[in-house]
């Protein structure tokens, strides 16, 4: 078992969920936090903190964009879900957990850090966090 599938099957037991609602779709938000917390999950506060994001609703091509953003800020492995009535939210959520005990390996890879940007990889009299480019 390599690490990134050991972090995926850990963090499905404890998974934070970024829950992202599409304007006019409470019902769906609301049905999302209630799912979330019967299965012992958190909601997230950042997408740095999330595990599973969860779009509650039918975006569009504006609002996708956003959703993109988040996406790529959201740590590996991770699980994108999305659900556009209340009865969907929980298979959308045990997609998501299936997502997460697969280690990320059925999700798409996204960029993480900046080239050249690792741990350990900055130097005296190189530019610092600030300067990466956003």
């Amino acid at each position: 078992m390599g690490l990134t599938t050991w972090i995926g099957r850990s963090s499905t037991a404890r998974a934070r969920v970024l829950i992202v609602e599409v304007p006019g779709w409470a019902l769906t938000r609301v049905a999302t936090e209630q799912a979330v917390g019967a299965r012992g999950w958190r909601p997230a506060l950042s997408p740095a903190d999330a595990d599973v994001l969860m779009v509650c609703g039918q975006p569009g091509a504006a609002f996708r964009a956003v959703i993109e953003r988040l996406w790529q800020q959201v740590p590996g492995p991770g699980a994108r879900v999305a659900a556009d009535n209340p009865d969907r939210v929980v298979p959308a959520l045990h997609r998501a957990a299936t997502l997460l005990t697969a280690g990320g390996a059925l999700t798409p890879p996204r960029p993480r850090w900046p080239a050249g940007a690792a741990a350990g990889a900055w130097r005296p009299g190189s530019p610092g966090p600030g300067t990466w480019p956003r």
